[in-house]
């Protein structure tokens, strides 16, 4: 087996560790991994989705902190969406430069510090992401079951406490990572895992359970007692409007379902950036999986682009959030505007476009943002 095909196997951003599972045809990937395809295609597409990614996740960060006026969001909901910003920035910035660069010539030269950070940053921002997903889900549930008796924890305060937490937690979970990785010269320099292959294998299993796996085993459970709760109080409601069809009930219930439909909103939201999450990075995990379980693999060149496609996948999801905060979150774009006119010193007279998704009201910043609470 060539250094290059090792190289090009071993390159996987959520740990899956195949170097040494076998490999046939290997002639006909060294032919296709030396294509303009592999060597110029590949890091360009790449190279574009951090452009798109660190520009949007930028613009959601400087978005949150102005429209918030402090250095917080006023917003728990806006605080996760920071959080969940910050760790896709780190994750295009701090990681996927170096996969392409190893497309463009399979040797690393990066050095043996850049080898273990690298790969560090891989598990801590997926982590972080994972789990700032969790508990964005589970602040939803407490703002739809229990609106009432959440309100002293569902503070902005309490969020970055959590987003804290969650950073710390996963410095600290996958520290031995900065041992792991190690650099191994031969015919050319690689950067790959110094530990034995049964712990390999089994710690590309323990990832994806728990950067994966468990965490949306949790959000789903809180998605479906969500909507059981919304089942009930539907059939709640119209219960009451047959028992009571005079106009006297209107007024009582118009400001409670107002903030209600807010809230259902951003869970919507919420639930769209979850599914996104889920089924970009369902591929790449399945690849971890499968070379984890499997001693013998045969890998073919259909086999490699597949794997191409799995890792373009879940970089693309480091950049669609914003897009999905710009469509379904109501005043987003209104937000960004206004806070480029609060640095620039635009005037902040009314403007005549740009009123129809986002009426004319006094809000929160919470509301103006995103609606989040």
């Amino acid at each position: 087996m060539s250094s290059d095909v090792t190289q090009l196997t071993t390159s996987h951003p959520v740990g899956e560790m195949d170097n040494t599972t076998s490999m046939t045809n290997t002639s006909n990937l060294e032919d296709e991994f030396t294509s303009a395809w592999y060597k110029v295609g590949v890091p360009t597409l790449w190279a574009i989705i951090i452009v798109i990614g660190a520009i949007g996740n930028s613009i959601v960060v400087f978005t949150m902190c102005k429209q918030g006026g402090r250095s917080m969001p006023r917003s728990a909901t806006n605080c996760y969406i920071i959080n969940v910003a910050l760790a896709d920035l780190a994750f295009l910035l701090l990681v996927v430069p170096f996969t392409a660069a190893n497309y463009v010539s399979p040797e690393w030269i990066f050095g043996e510090t850049m080898c273990k950070l690298n790969n560090y940053v891989i598990y801590v921002s997926l982590l972080s992401t994972c789990l700032t997903l969790t508990a964005m889900t589970i602040d939803r549930y407490f703002a739809i079951v229990h609106p009432i008796r959440s309100l002293r924890t569902r503070t902005p305060k309490v969020a970055f406490l959590i987003c804290l937490f969650i950073w710390i937690a996963s410095i600290m979970v996958f520290s031995p990572y900065l041992k792991f990785f190690k650099l191994q010269r031969g015919d050319i320099t690689l950067c790959l895992p110094d530990i034995p292959i049964k712990w390999q294998k089994a710690l590309s299993v323990i990832i994806v359970l728990v950067t994966y796996v468990i965490p949306l085993a949790v959000i789903i459970i809180s998605y479906a007692l969500i909507l059981h709760n919304l089942w009930r109080h539907k059939i709640g409601h119209i219960r009451h409007d047959n028992r009571h069809s005079t106009e006297s009930s209107e007024p009582a219930l118009g400001t409670g379902d107002t903030i209600a439909n807010r809230r259902r909103r951003v869970a919507k939201m919420v639930a769209v950036v979850v599914i996104l999450f889920a089924i970009t990075w369902l591929p790449i995990h399945v690849f971890t999986l499968y070379f984890a379980l499997h001693d013998q693999v045969n890998k073919t060149t259909a086999l490699f682009n597949l794997k191409i496609f799995a890792h373009t996948l879940s970089y693309i999801n480091s950049c669609v959030n914003p897009f999905v905060y710009s469509i379904m979150g109501d005043g987003f774009r209104k937000a960004f505007r206004e806070s480029l006119q609060s640095c620039t010193g635009a005037s902040k007279k009314p403007q005549r476009f740009g009123t129809s998704y986002c009426p004319r009201r006094v809000t929160t910043t919470a509301e103006t943002g995103l609606n989040g609470d």
